[in-house]
């Protein structure tokens, strides 16, 4: 069953022996107060994982190859800046989204908000 309203994937072709199309993580560290940015961010993929600074996408870039470095011991980010600069195209279509998502009605985030707040969750 593909519906747009939901979140989440039909994992039906794995059950039957198939594949599904690999879909990249964002990925966020740092400050976890509320309102508050992570001081790293990035991109995994099953294959790669790729983080930055938040600020300065030219700050602690890091890239490892997580099938050959499970242990990520080997940053590849200067020896392999082709693959930053897909991983970096990557990321600025998340933070293109999360845009986006900030933008939303504020109507309909103090709706959002206050169903939480009914079942417990803030």
């Amino acid at each position: 069953m593909n519906n747009p309203n939901l979140d989440g994937r039909n994992l039906g072709p794995l059950i039957d022996g198939g594949t599904i199309h690999e879909i990249p993580i964002f990925i966020e560290s740092g400050d976890t107060q509320e309102h508050k940015e992570g001081f790293a961010i990035g991109v995994r993929t099953s294959k790669f994982k790729y983080f930055r600074s938040r600020k300065n996408s030219n700050e602690n870039v890091n890239l490892y190859d997580l099938q050959t470095d499970p242990l990520e011991k080997n940053n590849l980010a200067y020896s392999k800046p082709e693959i930053v600069t897909s991983m970096e195209k990557i990321l600025e279509k998340f933070q293109k989204q999360s845009i986006n998502l900030e933008l939303e009605d504020d109507e309909n985030t103090k709706k959002i908000e206050q169903e939480l707040k009914k079942l417990g969750y803030i």
